[in-house]
């Protein structure tokens, strides 16, 4: 019967329990790198190992990640999915362990990575899981190739984002609120968490000092996310790479010239999608005097992101399955990794393994 800390620590961290009750390294994936080309590469984390031959089908399971994230960022979710079903995560170009050229950042350039990734690893036919901005290549990808696509799972990623600066009201003032946001985290944290060089902006000390700063906001990231996605900066502190910072600009330019066709699909679809605001945990950490505006603000990014979002996918698809979780923001997966799982799972369990 599991103890006290056990149970604490299955609500904190599923995947931490999974591997108290299997040994220390029960969760842990193997990563390795797919190459692509002579000069791409991408990381791979896989937990085909985890897989029970006679559990839930055999449909594999292909995570993609958000903005800036790498394929670490699934490293709780993962495990609760592999019991029954073959998992692996996939970084893109430009982040964490993979290869970082200067170009191939736009939505057909990251579905041919996608599916050349697939090849090597053998696989068919899968359900592709995609976070964020993930959202647009699982879309073209099954556009594309609907014969290798059992199904597909957007985690608040189902979005119109072609035209987003243009057509999102919020989207000015949101970018000057978290701007406010981040200097009144700096002001009210322990002075120890940050380094401040002269001429540069504060920055952690440590990657455990931003563990510190998220555990603040209330959030949560994997121990490997943190590590894979800051690294040391010269001069001291950890921030994202000149690298990932330049494949992100990119990747935002390609993903906002792209409008997501679903009516093109025809594979099943799932869509979780986050019920808070992006602003809602920023809120009480926003000036009295900019209170109003910046509840003014949620408000239209709220209204953007509903239209954008599942308004837009319900009407080009009326039988997708959408869930909006009021209690849930945009890492939704991270917040409730058992119920995505249990989710995902059930969604999966409808799926048909064979050809279509």
């Amino acid at each position: 019967m599991p103890t006290h800390l056990q149970n604490l620590i299955a609500r904190a961290c599923p995947a931490a329990a999974l591997a108290l009750a299997g040994g220390a390294s029960a969760a842990a994936p193997m990563v390795t790198r797919v190459e692509l080309s002579d000069t791409v590469n991408l990381e791979l984390r896989d937990w085909r190992s985890l897989h029970q031959s006679n559990a839930g089908t055999a449909l594999p399971l292909v995570l993609l990640t958000g903005l800036g994230n790498t394929a670490a960022v699934y490293d709780d979710l993962a495990p609760l999915l592999a019991r029954r079903q073959p998992v692996v995560a996939l970084t893109r170009r430009g982040f964490g362990g993979s290869s970082a050229p200067a170009t191939g950042y736009d939505v057909p350039t990251r579905v041919d990575d996608l599916r050349l990734a697939l090849d090597r690893l053998a696989l068919e036919r899968v359900v592709l899981v995609g976070h964020s901005i993930a959202g647009d290549e699982l879309t073209a990808f099954a556009g594309r190739y609907p014969q290798r696509v059992a199904g597909l799972v957007y985690l608040d990623s189902a979005l119109n984002r072609s035209a987003m600066r243009q057509t999102n009201p919020g989207h000015a003032c949101m970018e000057a609120l978290l701007e406010q946001a981040k200097a009144a985290d700096v002001a009210s944290a322990p002075p120890e968490l940050f380094l401040r060089p002269a001429g540069t902006a504060p920055r952690p000390r440590s990657h455990q000092a931003q563990a510190r700063l998220l555990a603040m906001e209330g959030a949560w990231m994997p121990q490997a996310e943190l590590y894979a996605s800051m690294a040391w900066i010269p001069g001291g502190g950890v921030g994202m790479p000149t690298s990932a910072r330049r494949a992100a600009q990119a990747l935002m330019e390609g993903t906002e010239r792209y409008r997501p066709d679903y009516r093109s699909l025809r594979m099943p679809l799932l869509a979780l999608y986050a019920g808070q605001s992006p602003l809602d945990p920023l809120l009480p950490r926003i000036p009295a005097a900019q209170q109003r505006q910046a509840r003014a603000c949620a408000r239209a990014i709220a209204r953007w992101l509903q239209a954008a979002g599942p308004d837009d996918l319900r009407a080009q698809r009326p039988d997708a399955t959408i869930e909006i979780w009021p209690d849930a923001s945009h890492y939704l997966f991270l917040e409730h990794p058992q119920r995505t799982a249990d989710a995902i799972q059930g969604f999966v369990a409808g799926l048909t393994p064979g050809a279509p």
